[in-house]
């Protein structure tokens, strides 16, 4: 019988011209006999086009490799959490808070929030000041909270910024693995799947104060292909107040679809608060005409492993 829960980490650097290029981090997991693998990679490059985006100025790549490795090894790299902390640490206040966490984080995943990093803080902050000292700090790198916060999202959900639909202003991110309409038993029809073409689809927000408090809708702009010559247009509103969204309603030919959904707070992981992840979505046409509006049940599409999320502290 397998015991314990083991992680073996390999650590890979390549150079360039006489300075780092790549570092490369591949982790074996044995957790009480169930293995996975899984790795990190960051250049130089990538790591400079996509702080060349960031609304914040952020640290050169080779002090974020520093503070990468640290996270990344966890107790095995335990020499280098003074100078991880140190350069977290921007105001110098001897302490490292969540803005100062998510600042580094957000980089390595641009769909975090501080409210998944709250969650992590709160394992190793003591004196529940939500912040961590250099002691906490330790703790949480030695522990391997670094590392679970900064690969979570892309070991379990499985994708990339690359995949993600994210505003030009970076406040709202949209995410959906296919759409299909479904039979009369709900199964996936003959018509086929389709996915979100990202280079036509858009996203935008529009934000209204109301006596109830702030009203923030989202309106997204979405195009699915087939991988032939078929496509499909539509539009989807989200709305969030204060804390939490919820997806309005679909627009697809002039016909007004509303939402369904099944196997909320699914295996996708994200965090509940100022996110929305539903496994399956389904939208069912409806008519407002009549008094109290009509639902066809006959005719209805699903989009699964469905995600918005506002990005809160833009990075």
């Amino acid at each position: 019988m397998s015991g314990g829960h083991k992680v073996i980490a390999t650590e890979t650097i390549s150079q360039k011209y006489g300075q780092i290029d790549e570092v490369q981090y591949e982790y074996d997991e044995n957790n009480y006999g169930e293995g996975k693998k899984y790795h990190i990679r960051w250049s130089r490059q990538e790591y400079e086009r996509i702080t060349s985006r960031l609304y914040k100025p952020s640290m050169s790549y080779d002090k974020f490799i520093k503070v990468l490795r640290t996270f990344m090894l966890g107790k095995y790299a335990i020499e280098d959490v003074p100078e991880a902390f140190r350069l977290l640490d921007t105001n110098r206040s001897n302490t490292i808070d969540i803005t100062e966490l998510h600042e580094f984080i957000c980089v390595i995943l641009p769909k975090a929030n501080p409210y998944l990093l709250l969650h992590q803080i709160k394992k190793a902050d003591r004196d529940g000041d939500y912040k961590l000292n250099f002691n906490e700090f330790k703790s949480f790198i030695e522990q391997g909270f670094g590392r679970d916060v900064s690969t979570r999202q892309r070991r379990e959900i499985d994708i990339s910024e690359d995949d993600v639909l994210i505003s030009e202003d970076r406040s709202c991110m949209f995410y959906a693995d296919k759409l299909y309409w479904g039979d009369a038993h709900e199964q996936e029809s003959s018509a086929g799947n389709f996915t979100l073409d990202l280079d036509r689809s858009s996203c935008t927000q529009d934000q209204n104060v109301t006596s109830g408090g702030n009203m923030t809708s989202v309106v997204l702009d979405l195009y699915w292909d087939d991988g032939t010559n078929d496509t499909v247009a539509m539009t989807l509103i989200a709305k969030v107040t204060d804390r939490y969204w919820y997806l309005e309603k679909a627009i697809m030919n002039g016909s007004e679809y509303r939402y369904f959904a099944y196997g909320m707070h699914s295996q996708m992981e994200t965090p509940s608060t100022y996110s929305y992840v539903c496994k399956t979505a389904v939208f069912v046409k409806y008519d407002s005409a009549p008094r109290y509006g009509l639902y066809d049940f006959e005719n209805k599409f699903f989009l699964t492993n469905i995600q918005v999320n506002e990005l809160l502290n833009n990075c």
